[in-house]
């Protein structure tokens, strides 16, 4: 008994929906008799009434249509939130052939990312937006055109991009971290540290991001934030210079300075000709009272660098001031060379 009131209930509910649907049909314009083909006013006026795709399609297989459909007009439906029932049914409909748009869409990508590769910027993003022509709701297109914009100095027009591709799959870390990007180039980097956020959660294994996420947290003074993320980093890249480099500067503005000094050692470990983890190791050791060891990295950092003018000068007044220990205790702060050089 109970099935045979589910399934009368079921009945009533498909004959509603049925009836919506003609109802809809009757007040689309030319009005046609129901059993008769589909107009593309109608067809349009039953997708912005928000009826569901496959149940279109349906009538579609049905009725039939009375206009011959072009490709441009099934991009139209789909940009009207058109499935691709729909689209499979109008183009059976009108006879309208598949064309073989896999090869051809290949091939703009392939055009697309020899420009990206070349940095031949304008013509990348014209062939991207060859692709999203023919596949509009690619996500990594979307991302790979954010890429594209941000690299033109066009953050407002890549973050456009990157939000398509996110709303279309907010799982996917590349488009996070392009808007983080974009984001940051624009001053946003309160938006750009939620963004690095999630590429990292999303792809842990991305170092790119990490750094990226860390450097924000450093810039914006969250400077336990990012102690936390280099020192995530140089876990997961022993071998990385940089990070070491970067966790020195962050241990360094935190005053925690003989583990700021064993960082700037070791990216010097790793990378001997650092000028500027030279200078900033000669920085914490200045300001540990080592000054014949500070004067040592100082003019090491010279040596490697010495056609830096902005480093040069920085250095040559520094050097003056060791070896004038009187005017060591007047130099005001932020005259560093690790600071210098950021």
């Amino acid at each position: 008994m109970l099935s045979s009131a589910r399934s009368a209930k079921a009945a009533t509910t498909k004959r509603l929906a049925g009836a919506l649907i003609l109802a809809l049909i009757a007040v689309a314009p030319a009005r046609p008799q129901v059993g008769k083909p589909l107009t593309i006013q109608q067809i349009d006026g039953l997708l912005k009434g928000g009826v569901y795709g496959g149940r279109i399609a349906e009538f579609v297989k049905e009725w039939g249509i009375s206009f011959k459909p072009t490709e441009d007009y099934l991009q139209h439906l789909r940009q009207l939130g058109a499935d691709e029932l729909l689209i499979q049914a109008v183009r059976e409909a009108g006879h309208l052939e598949k064309p073989n748009s896999e090869n051809g869409l290949a091939k703009t990508l392939a055009l697309a990312r020899q420009f990206d590769r070349q940095k031949n910027w304008p013509e990348a993003e014209e062939q991207y937006r060859a692709a999203l022509r023919q596949a509009p709701r690619d996500a990594e297109v979307l991302a790979a055109l954010g890429q594209v914009l941000d690299a033109e100095n066009k953050p407002d027009e890549a973050i456009e991009e990157y939000r398509r591709a996110i709303l279309l799959r907010s799982g996917l870390a590349v488009a996070h971290q392009g808007l983080g990007d974009a984001f940051a180039k624009k001053g946003d980097l309160k938006g750009a540290i939620q963004e690095y956020r999630a590429a990292v959660r999303l792809n842990p294994e991305d170092l790119d991001a990490g750094k990226k996420l860390a450097a924000a947290f450093y810039r914006v003074g969250d400077l336990d934030s990012a102690i936390l993320e280099y020192r995530s980093l140089v876990q997961a890249q022993p071998k990385d210079a940089e990070i070491h480099y970067r966790f020195g500067l962050a241990l360094y503005s935190d005053a925690q300075l003989n583990q700021a000094a064993a960082q700037f050692r070791e990216a010097l470990h790793l990378k001997p000709d650092d000028a500027q983890a030279d200078a900033a190791l000669g920085d914490v050791l200045m300001k540990t009272g080592k000054r014949e060891g500070a004067l040592a990295e100082y003019r090491k950092a010279l040596q490697i660098d010495s056609s830096h003018p902005a480093l040069r000068s920085t250095l040559d007044s520094l050097l003056k001031a060791v070896e004038q220990p009187a005017s060591v205790a007047t130099s005001a702060p932020g005259t560093e060379v690790s600071q210098q050089a950021r």
